[in-house]
């Protein structure tokens, strides 16, 4: 390293600092996005002055007077006291809850079977489905959710300055203040459908606009329009299949069951199914398969097969 290069714990107290100030715009955002993902020990020093913040070292080092900056390293604090200097991490304490946002995202999930309202800070609501999961991360110039798992409703607070995007794998939904549903279904397909207003959604190369009561389906980098279903809009514990994949199916009665539902043979996986399916009855699904398509299920302790 050149004798003229900041160390990472020096450039992550400048980001600190930086962070507080009262102009930050989204360009200084953009820069912060790039310094935290380009490598990974920029992720630790800047938890690591975070976690310092929170510690009783760093309130009595809040607490010392100026001069206690030039003491020798004994603790935590000294370091960042040298770093960013007392005038820094006084000022800190107002904006503390703004830099705390971009380390630290949060997680919310659902068991099989529970459905959880999620009310985020700035006013918007997240509805999850049964066995589902988001990672939220909110910052100064964007709001970002990953849909990592099942299925969610949103309904988005808007707001101009930080418009949000949902990412689901390969796919994106961006939005201002709007409220859809996006259903993350089998071997990577995806079904955005929208109750108001609008979202653009982004998958591959493709892009497309949908307005209230329009659908897409996403899959291996391309949309499809497709026809909006009642039960699409919000979790209802429904599907509604036309020609659809048996493992669809089998994805969305998961997120009802505790047991692990698999496909078990190359022959159910090719199954093409169509009906309306209440996948919070497992067994009388399954039946129903059954009576239908001719599959077979076996059982073992909390394992359900199908062939």
């Amino acid at each position: 390293m050149a004798a003229n290069t900041p160390s990472i714990d020096e450039q992550a107290a400048v980001w600190f600092d930086r962070m507080n100030r009262s102009a930050f715009d989204s360009a200084d955002g953009q820069s912060f996005d790039a310094w935290m993902t380009a490598d990974s020990r920029h992720r630790e020093a800047f938890t690591d002055i975070l976690a310092m913040w929170e510690s009783e070292a760093l309130e009595t080092a809040c607490a010392a007077e100026p001069e206690s900056a030039a003491q020798p390293d004994k603790a935590p604090a000294s370091r960042w006291n040298r770093a960013v200097g007392a005038t820094a991490i006084a000022s800190a304490a107002a904006v503390l809850a703004l830099v705390l946002v971009p380390a630290l995202p949060h997680d919310y999930a659902s068991a099989p079977g529970e459905t959880r309202r999620i009310a985020l800070s700035d006013g918007s609501t997240v509805d999850l489905g049964g066995n589902s999961a988001v990672r939220v991360q909110f910052l100064p110039w964007r709001r970002a959710i990953d849909l990592d798992r099942g299925e969610a409703s949103f309904d988005i607070a808007k707001d101009a300055a930080r418009p949000l995007s949902v990412r689901i794998g390969a796919t994106q939904v961006n939005v201002l203040g709007t409220a859809f549903h996006i259903d993350r279904l089998a071997e990577g397909r995806v079904i955005v459908a929208v109750s108001r207003g609008q979202v653009r959604v982004v998958s591959g190369s493709d892009e497309l606009a949908l307005g209230a009561s329009q659908a897409a389906q996403a899959m291996a980098g391309r949309l499809v329009r497709t026809r909006l279903e009642p039960e699409q809009k919000i979790a209802s514990g429904w599907f509604v299949a036309k020609n659809a994949p048996l493992a669809d199916l089998v994805e969305k009665l998961g997120r009802y069951s505790t047991a692990r539902i698999h496909l078990t043979s190359d022959r159910a996986r090719a199954i093409r199914i169509t009906g309306r399916f209440d996948v919070t009855d497992t067994d009388n699904t399954l039946n129903t398969l059954q009576s239908l398509y001719g599959v077979k299920i076996s059982r073992s302790g909390s394992d359900i097969g199908i062939q």
